[in-house]
């Protein structure tokens, strides 16, 4: 299992670096959707720690919400991060006339930089316990 979550991690990581990446090239609303998938793929590393297996995103983000944020392991900011982008990025995907701002786009990869440390952190504190 360990193998898969690092895979998924990996995988993480290259969105973030792919947000990074398109805000450099003034493409921000692709810097918006890469953020928010970095966050999403952290999100699936901790459910799949957890033994978690979810089909949608809405279902990622209830299950992390439930097994996470509830019962306090992790912080309320990253459930706000994890439906804030999810927000953006369907409205920056899905709405022909949006447009995402530089400010938006840069937010968001600070918000999945964020979420990816502190994803990283706690599964690193649990190889330890």
């Amino acid at each position: 299992m360990k193998s898969e979550i690092d895979d998924i991690l990996h995988k993480a990581a290259e969105f973030y670096d792919d947000a990074l990446w398109s805000i450099e090239g003034e493409r921000y609303g692709n810097a918006v959707n890469r953020a928010y998938y970095a966050v999403f793929y952290c999100a699936m590393a901790l459910l799949r720690y957890k033994d978690v297996k979810v089909k949608s995103h809405k279902g990622v983000r209830n299950q992390f919400g439930l097994i996470f944020i509830r019962t306090n392991v992790l912080p309320e900011s990253l459930n706000s991060i994890i439906n804030e982008l999810a927000d953006l990025r369907n409205f920056s995907d899905y709405n022909i006339s949006f447009y995402a701002e530089r400010e938006d786009a840069k937010l968001a990869c600070e918000q999945a930089k964020m979420f990816l440390e502190t994803t990283k952190e706690w599964l690193a504190s649990q190889e330890e316990e």
